[in-house]
């Protein structure tokens, strides 16, 4: 049964503490953005923050809304070469 309650509370931004600024582009998982292999990413500007909320898009697509609790992000890892 604690599992269960667990299960319940978990948020996907939980443990996340990358929250990129305003005009970084960077990786986020969205809500139910997810696959049985992990989290799916897809790399967005970031258009806006506050404490609670991110705006961002995809290049040529709408703005998303979200909260930071149901979200990961992470930054672009260059490559080196």
């Amino acid at each position: 049964m604690v599992d269960l309650v667990k299960m319940l509370k978990h948020r996907k931004g939980d443990g996340c503490a990358y929250r990129p600024n305003a005009g970084t582009t960077c990786r986020i998982s969205g809500p139910n953005c997810d696959n049985d292999e992990g989290y799916t990413y897809i790399e967005a500007e970031v258009l806006w923050t506050d404490e609670l909320f991110v705006v961002y898009r995809v290049p040529g697509c709408w703005p998303v809304v979200n909260k930071w609790e149901h979200i990961r992000s992470k930054p672009i890892q260059q490559v080196d070469g």
